[in-house]
């Protein structure tokens, strides 16, 4: 379909500016009529992303999640040794698995057990501290694409746990540091823990002393 008729089909009289009016209107032509209309789109969209800074392993096998299963597998006559719940394994921030190996995308665990019992052994837990991250997602990919199915898996976890990114984390990171540098109150909860004041060491959590109430 040429200039002219999409004139006659828009209402626009025929003149040395209509040419002029179309190029106006290219870009509403585009959504609301069948058919495509060349225009300088670099203006409008951004470029696609560069994934030259991506890089998968060579073996197709080594991309895949291996699988595990939930309860390990003892040899014939050998019974399942028993153990205390050891709750501590499960409190404070984890200290090793808190970045993104490949820089991308992932699941991040919020600091809760995944169960616990007595007596016989009904079934296996895995302790799982605040920050850890669960697994990650990485490849030629944008977020958007992935956030949905992340966030669904997320959800049906058996303890909180968030979709995060590369950029969030340091994002987080730098609101963390920069609220640290710029806080303009001195009675924070570290310093008065730090001091006993009010006598609070006498009644305080001993993981207060530690993590000074951000995680429990």
């Amino acid at each position: 379909m040429n200039l002219r008729k999409i004139g006659h089909t828009l209402g626009l009289s025929r003149s040395v500016g209509l040419e002029r009016r179309l190029t106006c209107t290219r870009f509403r032509l585009m959504s609301v009529m069948n058919f495509s209309v060349s225009c300088p789109v670099s203006a409008i969209y951004d470029p696609p992303p560069d994934f030259r800074d991506v890089v998968l392993p060579e073996d197709e096998k080594k991309r895949r999640l291996q699988f595990y299963q939930k309860v390990p597998v003892f040899p014939a006559g050998v019974k399942p040794p028993k153990m205390p719940k050891r709750l501590d394994y499960m409190r404070g921030p984890e200290p090793v698995h808190t970045f993104l190996l490949h820089k991308q995308f992932g699941v991040q665990g919020q600091g809760k057990r995944m169960g616990g019992g007595k007596g016989n052994i009904h079934h296996y837990t895995t302790p799982v501290k605040a920050g850890r991250i669960i697994f990650e997602l990485a490849g030629k990919m944008e977020f958007p694409e992935v956030e949905s199915f992340l966030r669904e898996i997320a959800g049906k976890l058996p303890f909180p746990a968030r979709v995060v990114s590369h950029d969030m984390l340091e994002k987080e990171a730098r609101v963390n540091k920069w609220e640290e540098q710029n806080n303009q109150n001195p009675y924070t909860f570290e310093y008065i823990i730090r001091n006993n004041m009010l006598g609070c060491h006498s009644w305080i959590s001993p993981y207060d002393l530690l993590w000074f109430g951000k995680y429990r």
